[in-house]
């Protein structure tokens, strides 16, 4: 089964600029080069663990079936928040990115480390959570695109 968080984590405001440097910070110190472009702050309403394993699942996607510029860009429009997760790998064969996102598929651009097909998926499931979006795209320029887009919390809220 998929991990599914606690009823106990209650959906509280987030500041997710904060959270991504927190996840960025994290695996630099691990050696992994991330760079974080974009809005200075950005709340919304969720529970932080969730939104740290969603985003940490397509930043970890990125770091193994992709390879650099490893780039977080977040902006906010019309009151939804915009993260996009970016590398500059070789992308997706076009036939699977429709599917990607389901549980168990391992698609992989070549080679390397064999995973559980997991983390997608479970990103997947926890933006929706969300009352949010996801889409995964082959970029023009080359390499790899999660977009996730979610709704922002007004300020007083």
């Amino acid at each position: 089964a998929i991990a599914r968080d606690g009823p106990e984590e209650a959906m509280q405001r987030v500041e997710l600029v904060g959270l991504l440097r927190e996840l960025v910070l994290s695996r630099q110190r691990s050696g992994i080069e991330w760079t974080l472009e974009g809005a200075a702050c950005s709340w919304l309403h969720g529970k932080p663990q969730a939104l740290r394993r969603a985003f940490g699942n397509l930043m970890d996607n990125a770091h193994h079936h992709g390879r650099p510029p490893l780039v977080l860009r977040v902006g906010e429009s019309a009151g939804t928040l915009r993260v996009e997760v970016l590398d500059g790998g070789s992308g997706v064969e076009p036939g699977v990115l429709d599917q990607l996102g389901r549980p168990f598929l391992r698609a992989s651009a070549g080679g390397g480390v064999e995973r559980s097909g997991l983390g997608l998926a479970s990103a997947v499931r926890i933006v929706e959570e969300h009352a949010g979006e996801i889409g995964f795209y082959n970029r023009e320029t080359g390499g790899f695109a999660a977009i996730v887009q979610i709704p922002s919390a007004r300020s007083g809220s």
